[in-house]
């Protein structure tokens, strides 16, 4: 997440449920029958800030896209 955050030069929130999918699509279900799922609530998300400046992120970001484009590039 600390890459993805670095090269995004973003904040990321991770949540705390591991089954994230399962717990939207049991929400989504509950809200379409007319249940109130905002009683469940979700756990406390961990943040995670990037730590690289523009400069490098930057930097980052061109050698992620070269190496992208050369596994692309590999024949199978």
């Amino acid at each position: 997440m600390r890459f993805q955050a670095d090269l995004l030069q973003a904040e990321l929130l991770v949540a705390q449920e591991a089954e994230s999918t399962v717990l939207g699509a049991a929400r989504l279900t509950a809200r379409q029958i007319g249940w109130n799922a905002s009683a469940w609530k979700e756990a406390a998300a961990e943040r995670v800030l990037p730590a690289l400046d523009g400069v490098k992120a930057a930097d980052l970001h061109q050698r992620w896209q070269a190496f992208v484009g050369w596994c692309k590039a590999r024949p199978s």
